[in-house]
């Protein structure tokens, strides 16, 4: 069960940090900001909330859609109750904006004596609902809860909330590096993932996040920690070198190394990352060719469905050549993903994904055209319909253009 608690727990992380690789169906989109209300595990929180009725929800939509925090509120957030107090940050986060009152009713929590779970989500939370006039003030306390907390979950949030903080003096820096060397791993991979929003300080954290990437096979982890833990630390390292982009240059060889890891995460990570920092179209070509395997999901596994999505979102920044030895498969693979309607009818965000990949292929696409243009007519999403046609424009736009010197 610890190894199934580590793989939650890292990618509850890239939801709060919000950075790109957490964009997925798995993420964002379908589990936003569902925080898990022990940080053991995510899935216990879309437990409580789907068995609790939200009660608060009315409140906290009518306080933040006015832009200020009422007595209500702000009660439920004191409230004794467990519950009732988790609910109202999460609430506080779905719809709400940026409270000086909020923000600083969050660090008390944080400062208190309240249970572990509430003290982390609380911790978490104040990075986005900090406003950037107390941003400074708060990121202060925010540096003492992840250098000395007790808790290595509140470490984890306060890690977290660091990256969403615009703030990045030096001490603030210096702090996330020795996060990235905590005994527990989920706080590591929270430090190098918020490293990574920290890219203007790239002589700082380079060095840091490079070591990172050998997290997973060093001897002192070995016993302490599971496979699956460090290999989302050194997930949480590659993701970050991607963010610092072309200032992590150095970088590129190691990653390049990565792109077809024995784990099919981290190659995606490696691929993802590499495709940023470098924009040589021979190094796009090579991650193109990296992520032919990736473009399938053989089984009902949530985690193979968002490794297969966080590849099309690669394949969609790619400046590859027209033409590849492996277009033809890649084309092949990913049409059939967009003619599976379970997963893309139901998940609007991997049908984006979906066509940001076809759109990638230009002409060499051709034969994707009459499904683009099923999926588009059923298809509820307004942004999901935007990027087929999107994908449909471009292709006929390059088969037109590739067959004007024929005509002449």
């Amino acid at each position: 069960m610890q190894e199934q608690t580590s793989v939650s727990r890292y990618r509850v992380t890239a939801i709060w940090s919000q950075v790109d690789y957490s964009h997925g169906p798995m993420a964002i989109s379908e589990m936003s900001f569902q925080f898990a209300a022990s940080l053991k595990s995510l899935f216990s929180l879309i437990a409580l909330l789907s068995a609790s009725t939200l009660t608060y929800a009315d409140e906290a939509q009518e306080v933040h859609q006015s832009g200020s925090a009422n007595d209500a509120f702000l009660n439920s957030l004191a409230s004794k109750d467990e519950r009732q107090a988790s609910q109202a940050i999460l609430l506080a986060r779905s719809h709400g904006t940026p409270s000086t009152t909020v923000a600083w009713r969050l660090v008390e929590i944080v400062d208190s004596d309240r249970s572990d779970y509430l003290r982390s989500i609380a911790a978490a939370a104040v990075g986005e609902l900090c406003p950037v006039s107390d941003s400074a003030a708060v990121a202060k306390s925010a540096v003492q809860w992840l250098r000395s907390d007790r808790s290595p979950w509140v470490r984890e949030g306060a890690a977290i909330s660091l990256g969403r903080l615009k703030q990045d003096y030096d001490e603030l820096v210096s702090t996330l590096i020795e996060g990235t060397k905590d005994v527990d791993p989920n706080v590591r991979f929270a430090s190098y993932i918020s490293l990574g929003t920290k890219r203007q300080r790239a002589g700082m954290i380079l060095e840091t996040l490079q070591e990172g990437i050998l997290d997973r096979s060093r001897a002192r982890y070995a016993i302490s920690q599971s496979f699956f833990a460090q290999r989302a630390v050194a997930i949480g390292a590659i993701t970050s070198l991607g963010l610092c982009g072309k200032s992590a240059e150095s970088s590129l060889p190691q990653l390049l190394l990565l792109l077809r890891d024995e784990d099919q995460e981290i190659g995606v990570a490696a691929c993802t990352a590499a495709a940023r920092i470098s924009d040589d179209s021979s190094v796009h070509l090579r991650i193109e060719t990296a992520l032919v395997p990736f473009l399938e999901v053989k089984e009902d596994s949530p985690f193979e469905v968002n490794t297969c999505y966080e590849a099309l979102k690669c394949l969609a920044i790619l400046k590859a050549p027209a033409r590849s030895s492996t277009r033809t498969t890649s084309v092949e693979k990913v049409l059939r993903l967009l003619q599976n309607h379970e997963l893309q009818i139901y998940n609007p965000d991997f049908t984006i994904a979906i066509a940001g990949a076809i759109k990638h292929f230009g002409g060499s696409a051709e034969t994707c055209l009459p499904s683009l243009r099923s999926v588009r007519v059923e298809t509820d999403s307004a942004e999901a319909a935007k990027a087929i046609q999107d994908a449909i424009d471009t292709i006929e736009k390059s088969v037109a253009e590739a067959r004007i010197p024929a005509d002449h």
